[in-house]
């Protein structure tokens, strides 16, 4: 097994295989009562069995638990109800096989004595988000976690499970895909603006509110404050005088925006500007503003070699399909699943 971080991929390896978070802690399913008037024991159901993969189990409270946690993911990416709803229902359509399929390839990492090592991979990995997050420790850490629902022993358990099925797939499916450079050169030549920076502009502004005030009155501020620029006053001495915004204090100074971030209007006489420009009045639902372009990058691709790896990726992915379906076919043969009847409707359970 790879004894270094740098031999396990992190990000951008989007395959048909979801990397499902496994939370869930080992339960008890059956416990015995002894009868005090008797030998005769009873057999006492604590949970429901949804699927067994050869040795292992998934029980109801471990869906429930994926179910809860794909909700949080969805909802904190999506913020309309309905995309949220049917985002939802479309990764939970999977949920049950995903769960199924890393059990499987775990197992398997097991069997082959590839786990020796993930013990360190998994505190190197946890020490680097540390130190990318300044996090001082690992106490401000496990409160951090716990604020989102979730405990340090939970999320380092669903990280190493995650490192062994990345490793499983680098060692059995992507190490047998090749690229080669003229295929790289081709994808970043035909695929040039999916690499190209957007522009971008630094901008400042004079903003005069309109809500609940005579807006004839503002108005006419708004033209006294842009003719005394005509005329040569500074822009940012101005704006500290009379912006109501909250960047007034700043001389305006708004901030840099890539094309496609400002409200439409706004960017459309922004980008219009040249450097040191000034714009009239735009009128806002909220107020007036005058805009002053600080600076401007235009469109910039970005050079071959700084986004070398990133297109070798998406070349992997592009080819990876029938060596990761080999791999699973050879690993769901070679397994005992059982999913109980009540939920074979109710996921995608193809090919298991």
């Amino acid at each position: 097994m790879p004894n270094s971080m740098n031999r396990i991929r992190f990000g951008g390896l989007a395959i048909v295989l979801a990397l499902s978070l496994i939370f869930a802690a080992q339960r008890t399913l059956r416990a015995q009562s002894n009868d005090a008037s008797s030998d005769a024991s009873q057999e006492v159901i604590l949970d429901e069995i949804v699927a067994k993969v050869n040795t292992e189990i998934i029980t109801l409270t471990d869906l429930r638990d994926e179910e809860r946690k794909l909700r949080t993911s969805v909802n904190a990416q999506l913020q309309d109800p309905q995309a949220q709803q049917s985002e939802f229902s479309k990764q939970r359509y999977e949920l049950l096989r995903n769960l199924i399929l890393n059990k499987i390839i775990i197992q398997r990492a097991e069997e082959l004595g590839m786990l020796a090592n993930i013990e360190n991979d998994v505190s190197t990995a946890i020490q680097s988000i540390l130190q990318d997050n300044n996090i001082p420790d690992l106490d401000t850490f496990r409160r951090i976690l716990q604020q989102q629902g979730t405990t340090y022993e939970e999320y380092r358990s669903a990280l190493r499970e995650r490192f062994i099925v990345q490793t499983m797939q680098q060692q059995f499916v992507y190490s047998k895909v090749t690229i080669l450079t003229e295929e790289v050169e081709q994808y970043y030549q035909e695929n040039i603006g999916q690499f190209t920076e957007l522009p971008e502009v630094e901008v400042g502004e004079i903003l005069f509110l309109t809500e609940g005030k005579n807006k004839q009155q503002v108005r006419g501020r708004a033209e006294d404050v842009l003719a005394r620029l005509k005329a040569g006053e500074v822009f940012e001495e101005l704006a500290r005088q009379y912006s109501e915004g909250p960047t007034a204090n700043q001389g305006g100074e708004l901030g840099t925006f890539k094309q496609g971030q400002m409200a439409e209007r706004l960017e459309g006489v922004a980008f219009s500007l040249q450097q040191g420009q000034f714009s009239d009045l735009v009128e806002m639902d909220y107020g007036l503003v005058i805009l002053k372009l600080l600076s401007k990058k235009d469109a910039r691709p970005k050079p071959l070699e700084e986004v070398r790896e990133q297109v070798v990726r998406i070349l992997q992915n592009e080819k990876v399909g029938p060596y990761l379906k080999t791999f699973l076919d050879d690993l769901i043969g070679q397994s005992y699943v059982f999913v109980s009847p009540k939920y074979r409707d109710q996921f995608n359970l193809k090919d298991l």
